[in-house]
């Protein structure tokens, strides 16, 4: 009996930490999603979400090691490690939507990638970052034009 019930302890344990790490990783996604693009709308911030999706996959990231790595999206670039953890989010239309987006990328549902032709960068159309070159383009979401990247 005692060594069931330690069973019973240590598989409950592993799915608590399961169950941990992939609400950490919801959290980071959602954030970035919604600080990056909550104002472009449903397309935007679906856009994010797919060039998001599209970095994991080419990096073999988690989502939130692609969110956090070092000057990647503007809302993580000058963020506390309090930030990280705890930026919150308001009860609206969209805070809800990234949630969806956000769990349906961790569940391993994923996105329509194709819909931003499998781009793994974007900026604004009024920015000219020095990776931004025409041969990469692939494709114009609202006010971001999205790049593939090599």
């Amino acid at each position: 009996m005692k060594s069931f019930l330690i069973l019973v302890t240590l598989m409950f344990a592993v799915v608590c930490s399961v169950n941990a790490d992939v609400t950490h990783e919801v959290n980071v996604l959602e954030r970035t999603i919604y600080h990056e693009a909550a104002n472009q709308g449903s397309n935007g911030m679906y856009m994010v979400g797919c060039i998001i999706e599209q970095r994991m996959i080419e990096r073999n990231l988690s989502a939130s090691e692609v969110c956090l790595q070092k000057s990647q999206f503007s809302c993580w670039n000058k963020a506390t490690e309090e930030d990280k953890q705890y930026r919150a989010l308001p009860n609206d239309w969209a805070s809800d939507y990234t949630h969806e987006l956000a769990e349906a990328i961790v569940s391993g549902k994923g996105l329509d990638r194709s819909v931003i032709g499998f781009a793994n960068h974007y900026c604004r159309i009024d920015k000219h970052p020095s990776w931004a070159k025409k041969k990469y383009w692939v494709k114009l979401v609202g006010v971001h034009n999205c790049y593939r990247l090599p």
